[in-house]
């Protein structure tokens, strides 16, 4: 049907064009050989490769393998990176080994299928791919730009930016490209690599690169019932033959540097030429760079932290049963409670450090995530002799053939017991600086003491010689500057900016002169106002625990959520607190037996046809049901009502005893003093956070010489 409704579209003196479809493995019509050779091994992968001999519509993949004179090939390839997906990527590479010379660490699936669209192409035939936007820029697709820069003309990028092409896919961004073949080198017999092709390699000098950039969703008219993308991709439509356009829903423009001037780098001149552009590209070349002065690394891996279905069917079944092993299970990383049931020894302890993840990164300062448990790493490498620790090896022992099946999966030869990677644990000693790998509001954390940590963080270490203090280096990062400059250098995902260590490298930072006295007082003026930023924001941690947020990652006062009445009745004191069994203002009728089990909580109601003796204040009724069709109603003030409904649902299940067991303040005004206390607190440290963040950006303002005008650049609203 999908054949029939395309030939509807296709015009009349191009009907000759058959047009067919033809399972199979893409990535196979280059570089296998003859399909239908029976000593060709591509025919004996496995399943989910495998061609069909005998198949009728042989004949078409075989014309598709041996042709390269394509007019056109569009595609919407699969969108699968190589981070979790290794084994994906090493089996296409073991099955047709042509793609090894086109593979690169952290690449996209896609790239192949860019790079196989081109070598299909004939001179002059085009590429129409629709793909995520990320490539342009980011360091896994150096290589793919370098291939596209050798054997294309750009022509156009669309990028769809926030809107959303694929309904099953939120989140993720977009973007259409044309290419046209276009080879820097032609085939000549003479020349293995092929002869200079003078006259691609100048158009491709001059030529300047269409792109489109999608802001918003045209309103749809009256009796439009188009959806959304529809509607963008016909606006769009009508403006793409302009060189430049702008208007509330798409800006068109020609990219200011030519094709040309790419590198293998991140394509730059894909971006936009305004003042914030020319602001950061200003700071850029005045500036040193982060990677003069820090050396980065990873996390460690231990490429087996627990148990999952994944990793358990390379335990035996004996294995299994022996241990008691189910889903869930530590192996390297272990709670609190979960460490102390190993019954470690002192000197086994010596190998067990506490374990640091990126929801416990704070903002300027580490910061435990308040719902979540400590956490603590066995700290095996290559050098641990297993066999002085007999407490660690006898638990790692009981998942040896989790740990064993990472040196085949992996291809590496470190011993059973080790980490995957380890890394120097001088790493994470001392002074530093740790990063997630997603940007937020001020995420550089300064750390002096043991911070191991998983490789969703990086770990920035002074180099010797620097003399700027890591404190300076923090209040530089977590700036107003460096944030606009992320925002433009990074490659934005669904989850928010990559901060990945390669392009993170590349941040502009001021190196202090330390021969002039101003500078130097700047410098130790930013330091002093880390160090006050870092205990405010340990004292604003403290009040996490009446918001259900992190406050250290709020900007001001204004961005204050509500606080949790459970929380703030919790914090009161024994004497201002009573129990649902004594407080004096509630009434249980009937009084519920022991057996009581609670099953669900109604909705507040008019207590008058239940209780009409009390006349001093109104009073409404909770209904709760219990098993066995049980009813109690609880008949209290409406504000004491709100708060069982909040704190209840999390008693489904228990038993009357339990249950009236639950908190109240005595009265309201000593909550509504306790709750105006925790707020006022939480404000006035959230004004002191903005006050020296301000602080901190006029400081780097003048270091960085920003004029008024930039710096108003620098402090406009992104967009």
């Amino acid at each position: 049907r999908a054949i029939i409704d395309a030939t509807k579209g296709v015009p009349r003196d191009l009907r000759a064009i058959k047009l067919m479809t033809a399972p199979g493995d893409s990535l196979a019509l280059v570089g296998s050989g003859p399909l239908f050779n029976p000593n060709n091994s591509h025919m004996v992968r496995d399943a989910t490769r495998e061609l069909v001999r005998h198949d009728p519509k042989g004949p078409v993949r075989e014309l598709l393998t041996s042709h390269f004179d394509f007019d056109y090939v569009c595609s919407n390839p699969p969108y699968v990176g190589e981070k979790g997906h290794k084994e994906l990527f090493r089996s296409t590479r073991a099955a047709l080994p042509y793609w090894n010379r086109h593979y690169q660490g952290k690449m996209d699936y896609l790239y192949w299928f860019v790079i196989l669209a081109l070598l299909k192409l004939r001179e002059g035939g085009r590429l129409g791919f629709i793909t995520t936007s990320y490539w342009p820029t980011i360091d896994g697709a150096t290589h793919l730009r370098e291939f596209i820069l050798e054997n294309a003309l750009i022509l156009e990028i669309i990028d769809f930016g926030e809107t959303r092409i694929f309904e099953g896919a939120p989140g993720q961004h977009n973007m259409v490209f044309v290419l046209e073949k276009c080879p820097s080198t032609s085939p000549n017999a003479g020349h293995l690599d092929g002869m200079p092709n003078s006259a691609n390699i100048e158009r491709k000098q001059k030529q300047q690169v269409k792109i489109a950039k999608v802001k918003a969703v045209p309103p749809a008219k009256r009796g439009d019932k188009r959806p959304p993308l529809a509607r963008v991709i016909d606006h769009l439509a009508s403006l793409m033959a302009q060189t430049a356009h702008s208007d509330e829903y798409v800006d068109i423009h020609m990219s200011v540097e030519t094709q040309g001037e790419f590198g293998s780098g991140p394509w730059t001149a894909l971006r936009p030429s305004d003042a914030t552009e020319e602001v950061v590209s200003r700071i850029e070349a005045q500036q040193g760079r982060l990677r003069d002065c820090f050396e980065s690394f990873q996390g460690i891996i231990s490429s087996a932290d627990r148990v999952i279905s994944r990793n358990i069917r390379h335990l035996s079944g004996g294995a299994i049963a022996e241990h008691g092993i189910r889903l869930g299970d530590p192996i390297f990383l272990l709670t609190r409670q979960e460490l102390a049931s190993l019954g470690l020894a002192g000197h086994d302890k010596r190998l067990v450090k506490p374990f640091f993840q990126n929801v416990d990164l704070g903002s300027y300062a580490p910061e435990k995530a308040p719902w979540k448990e400590d956490n603590f790493l066995i700290y095996t490498t290559r050098k641990t002799r297993i066999d002085e620790f007999p407490g660690i090896e006898r638990h790692l022992a009981k998942f040896r053939g989790i740990l064993e099946y990472r040196l085949q999966q992996y291809e590496e030869k470190y011993p059973w017991f080790s980490l995957h990677r380890e890394r120097d644990p001088l790493v994470f000693e001392g002074p530093k600086i740790v990063t997630p790998h997603y940007r937020y509001l001020h995420p550089f954390v300064y750390s002096e003491g043991s911070f191991y940590t998983s490789d969703e963080n990086y770990v920035y270490k002074k180099m010797p010689g620097v003399k700027e203090d890591e404190k300076y280096f923090v209040a530089l990062l977590n700036s107003a500057v460096t944030d606009r400059w992320m925002m433009r250098r990074l490659t934005k995902k669904a989850s928010g900016y990559e901060m990945l260590s390669q392009r993170m490298e590349s941040v502009p930072v001021h190196r202090i002169d330390f021969g002039d006295k101003h500078e130097v007082a700047q410098h130790n003026r930013l330091v002093k106002l880390v160090d006050e930023m870092i205990e405010t924001k340990q004292a604003l941690a403290d009040l996490n625990q009446f918001f259900g947020s992190r406050l250290t990652r709020l900007s001001g006062p204004d961005e204050l959520p509500e606080a949790e009445v459970e929380a703030v009745t919790l914090s009161l004191p024994e004497s201002a607190k009573r129990r649902l069994r004594n407080h004096p203002k509630v009434e249980v009728k009937p009084e519920p037996s022991a057996d009581f089990v609670l099953t669900g909580i109604g909705e507040i109601g008019d207590a008058a046809d239940l209780f009409t003796g009390r006349r001093d204040e109104d009073m409404y009724a909770l209904r709760l049901n219990g098993r066995g069709r049980k009813i109690v109603d609880i008949i209290a003030p409406k504000e004491i009502l709100k708060y069982l409904q909040k704190v209840l649902p999390k008693f489904k299940g228990k038993t009357w005893p339990e249950i009236k067991e639950i908190p109240l303040a005595r009265d309201l005004a000593t909550y509504k003093a306790k709750e105006k206390e925790v707020v006022s607190e939480a404000r006035s440290l959230l004004r002191k956070v903005a006050a020296t963040q301000s602080k901190i950006d006029a400081i780097v303002y003048d270091l960085y010489s920003l004029t008024a005008d930039e710096i108003a650049t620098i402090e406009a609203p992104h967009s």
